[in-house]
């Protein structure tokens, strides 16, 4: 929005009536005005209800009026979801899940146990997905003992009773074999990092191989695996200062070369052992605290990784929290919050193919979203109404189905496993596990 005078920074903001989330955004878009329109604008953003007129006033400082209101009206309803446009109902790996550990309020598993919770399950099935992204911690699977006779011991009691009730239900697993939580074998961690990854490739391939055979062996339906480890581009989840204090510091970088070692060999491992699994990237964060995706994807490049080489399918985390359809200028939101720190847009992940094609990618590369959701959680300014939730969950559904590159889609929180915040809003039930409008949407979708 547009003002006659200068505004001011920062200016105080009261809208009436007051929205739940108190914290409003306000972004001065200097970088793509002349300095004279500047201080004359202003983004503010807050949760809206339909059929709302809303007086926002601003407070200024020393610069021009005290005051300025101005009012805006919603539409007096919320948009109807819009109908699927492909069906995609026979393919087990599109319309997936997150598996969430027991710690969770309705976590997928059961305290001390292999066993699925039946109210996660209910929630699951009661919603048609094809898919659950499963990741069992190394230390469940292999020896969590140090020295040379522990390695490839495997036990697979702890996460096959899971694999199994969801093979029951119907329901398929993209198993993610994990590089962080090394056993002690792998990583004896006296330099006490927080989740350590395998210290070296080598044995990270050793465990790859292992969970490969297994699954090829006991699950011949399981398709497709997921390595690396979870948003490898936050610093804090790629992590191995044993590496580096046993001279090893190529095995610790963290700005994505260091991780391409270690798909290489994993993917090598995975395909020798199983080599009808196809191999999903370790899904790549967008904004926040995390490094640069561009610049990262450009370092696994550098180092060798490439379609056939380490993934048969690139891996994204694209969270909108806005309407999908809405266009948001990248460079922008950088230049305004800092590299990585802005909200991103929906059509990133084609930001990230077209650089994988300048990085020497030489067919167009299929990519899984294996996070995604909007949320409706009322006290964050990212929050949107369950019924706006419901409807962009559509629309970003469909952008997706339009796309043939897209190879799966993983919706953060069916079921509900955190207590306040911006992501208990994903969740498709409310926390006394009554459906939310999203709920019949997903719905929809995976049975279409």
């Amino acid at each position: 929005m547009r003002f006659a005078q200068p505004l001011g920074y920062p200016p105080r903001i009261d809208i009436d009536p007051s929205p739940e989330a108190k914290a409003i955004r306000i972004d001065p878009l200097q970088v793509e005005l002349p300095p004279s329109d500047a201080a004359r604008t202003l983004e503010i953003r807050w949760q809206k209800r339909a059929a709302t007129t809303y007086r926002v006033t601003l407070s200024r400082g020393s610069i021009g009026p005290a005051q300025q209101s101005f009012t805006i009206r919603t539409p007096d309803s919320y948009p109807t979801p819009q109908a699927p446009v492909i069906s995609k109902r026979s393919d087990p790996y599109y319309y997936g899940s997150l598996e969430h550990s027991a710690q969770y309020p309705f976590g997928l598993k059961l305290p001390a146990s292999g066993r699925i919770d039946p109210r996660a399950l209910a929630a699951l099935t009661g919603q048609g997905i094809h898919f659950v992204r499963f990741g069992p911690t190394p230390t469940e699977v292999a020896s969590r003992e140090s020295g040379p006779q522990s390695r490839q011991s495997y036990s697979f009691t702890s996460t096959d009773p899971t694999i199994d009730a969801l093979h029951k239900a119907g329901i398929e697993v993209l198993y993610v074999i994990d590089a962080g939580a090394a056993p002690r074998w792998a990583n004896p961690n006296t330099a006490g990092d927080r989740r350590p990854i395998f210290e070296t490739p080598a044995l990270y391939a050793e465990y790859c191989s292992g969970v490969a055979t297994h699954l090829a062996q006991t699950y011949p339906t399981i398709r497709r695996v997921e390595i690396g480890t979870n948003e490898p581009n936050y610093p804090r989840n790629w992590t191995n200062a044993q590496a580096t204090a046993d001279g090893m510091p190529e095995n610790a970088d963290q700005t994505g070369s260091s991780l391409a070692r270690y798909l290489l060999s994993c993917y090598s491992a995975v395909k020798k052992a199983a080599p009808q699994i196809s191999v999903v990237a370790p899904g790549i964060a967008l904004g926040g605290k995390s490094n640069g995706f561009l610049p990262f994807v450009d370092a696994l490049y550098r180092a060798g990784c490439r379609t056939g080489k380490c993934w048969d399918i690139f891996s994204l985390h694209s969270y909108t929290w806005s309407d999908p359809s809405a266009s948001v200028n990248l460079d922008l939101t950088d230049n305004l919050y800092g590299p990585g720190d802005g909200p991103t847009a929906f059509y990133s992940y084609k930001d990230l193919q077209k650089r994988a094609v300048a990085d020497g990618e030489q067919t167009p590369l299929r990519i899984m979203i294996t996070e995604t959701g909007f949320s409706s959680y009322p006290r964050h300014v990212d929050g949107v109404a369950p019924e706006l939730q419901a409807y962009y969950t559509s629309v970003a559904f469909n952008q997706y189905l339009r796309d043939p590159t897209v190879a799966g889609i993983v919706w953060a929180d069916v079921v509900q496993h955190e207590r306040g915040g911006l992501f208990s809003g994903i969740a498709t039930s409310e926390e006394n596990q009554q459906p939310k409008p999203v709920f019949n949407v997903l719905r929809t979708f995976c049975e279409y």
